[in-house]
C-alpha cells in the first residue's frame, strides 16, 4: 500500500498551535523566496507531509508549505497585495489614478 499524493491526501487532525483555517505570511523559503512576505489562508494539515494547503491572496493555485515556513498573520484588507495589482496595460486609465489629469497637449 502506497501514500496518497500530497495534492490527494485528505486533512488530518492538525498540529498543537494549528494555523489551520486562519491567515498565514509566508517567510524563510529558500527556493521561492519571491513568496516570502505574501499571505494566504491554510485550508488543510497534511499530516502525511506535515504540510500545510495555502492558497496564497490573488492566487488559485494551493501550496504545501511546512509550518517552519508560515507564521500567523492578521486578516488581509482588501487591497490587493504588492506584486498583484494590475498592470498598466490591464487597468482602467492606463494604471493611472482616476484622479490624476491626463498631460495637456497645449503649451503656453
Amino acid at each position: 500500500a502506497g501514500t496518497a499524493p500530497a495534492n490527494g491526501a485528505a486533512p488530518a487532525a492538525a498540529p498543537p498551535g494549528s494555523l489551520q483555517g486562519g491567515w498565514v505570511r509566508v517567510h524563510s523559503l529558500k527556493k521561492n523566496p519571491d513568496l516570502n512576505g505574501q499571505i494566504g489562508k491554510a485550508h488543510a494539515y497534511i499530516a502525511e507531509t506535515r504540510r500545510y494547503h495555502v492558497q496564497l491572496r490573488g492566487s488559485q493555485k494551493m501550496l504545501a508549505l511546512k509550518q517552519a515556513n508560515l507564521e500567523a498573520a492578521p486578516p488581509p484588507t482588501k487591497a490587493p497585495p504588492q506584486g498583484h495589482a494590475a498592470t498598466a496595460a490591464t487597468a482602467p486609465n492606463g494604471g493611472r489614478p482616476a484622479t490624476a489629469a491626463a498631460p495637456s497637449a497645449a503649451s503656453n
